[in-house]
């Protein structure tokens, strides 16, 4: 680990542009971490780690949801500024239904009450939802990611820039949509997600969380 430190207004999909860089590009890393040792930072009750819902180490955070259940981290230990440039590798290790199974970056989190949830699903489509007042408010439309690797074990990289209000969103390489919302006041901070949509297990593992000035 290394350490150097309402909803939208408009959703504009940007279907089938390409970016040149493949994950976090900026002038200056402000956290980045490769998991191969426990960083406090990231909030996993030590129960859930007992419970087998999270594991951390060996390069990577697994994370096994409940079935239809969704299970957040958050790093609180730094919080973002407005112009960031938020990635991780995610790959889906276990799942019987991919449809089923999915993952996601979060950022603009004022905390596990309030969030924005950059979410592909293991069959290739994503989505950008707003879970505040208890409630998921959508962002943007469920759309397709060309370049997504679907499979058991095939990793993906997930990439959120923010610039002020705007926020791009990016899956190997490809930008898939942008959309406009008031910058959150107060500190906010970043994280990932693993969901489960159905009955069965899922476990997905997270490697090379990064957050650098956007570049």
């Amino acid at each position: 680990m290394r350490l150097g430190c309402t909803l939208c207004l408009a959703a504009l999909l940007a279907i089938g542009s390409f970016s040149p860089s493949l994950a976090c590009k900026g002038p200056k890393v402000i956290y980045s971490d490769d998991f191969t040792e426990r960083d406090a930072g990231w909030f996993i009750p030590q129960s859930d780690i007992d419970a087998g819902k999270a594991a951390v180490g060996d390069g990577r955070i697994l994370v096994r949801p409940d079935p239809e259940r969704g299970y957040s981290v958050l790093n609180m230990a730094f919080g973002l500024p407005t112009q960031t440039d938020i990635c991780v590798k995610a790959r889906i290790v276990e799942s019987s239904d991919l449809t089923k199974s999915a993952f996601g970056l979060l950022f603009w989190a004022k905390g596990y009450d309030e969030y924005y949830l950059f979410q592909v699903i293991g069959n290739a489509n994503y989505y950008v939802s707003h879970w505040t007042e208890r409630a998921w408010q959508s962002v943007t439309p469920t759309a397709a990611v060309r370049s997504f690797k679907q499979g058991l074990g095939e990793e993906n990289v997930l990439r959120v820039v923010t610039k002020n209000q705007v926020v791009t969103m990016f899956v190997n390489d490809e930008q898939l949509a942008r959309f406009r919302s008031p910058f959150p006041t107060g500190s906010v901070r970043a994280g990932f997600r693993a969901s489960s949509l159905g009955n069965d297990p899922t476990a997905v593992e997270f490697r090379d969380f990064s957050v650098t000035e956007a570049p």
